[in-house]
């Protein structure tokens, strides 16, 4: 699935899925489990961002520590898996 990532000032990178429909599944998904509508997934700074920054693509990487915003393949179990609350196991690319 195609994600965007940019990181924010604080240092902690924003993903956001290019998809209207997973966004769609997001928000319903943390309604029910957080309360709130949310569809952008916030990694912390700190060593979740670096393990994060790891697995997208030399270029892309810099490109996010410079302020850019990319759009990057994720495997929607993987990005499931930041969203949290098993959402890897309702996510419908």
């Amino acid at each position: 699935m195609l994600v965007e990532v940019d990181m924010d000032r604080m240092g902690s990178l924003v993903l956001t899925p290019v998809s209207k429909k997973v966004r769609a599944q997001m928000r319903k998904h943390n309604k029910e489990w957080q309360g709130h509508a949310d569809d952008t997934v916030y990694i912390q700074e700190g060593m979740g961002v670096y393990e994060f920054l790891e697995y997208v693509p030399a270029a892309k990487r810099r490109d996010v520590e410079e302020g850019w915003t990319v759009r990057i393949q994720m495997d929607p179990w993987v990005f499931g898996h930041h969203v949290g609350h098993d959402f890897h196991e309702v996510i419908n690319p």
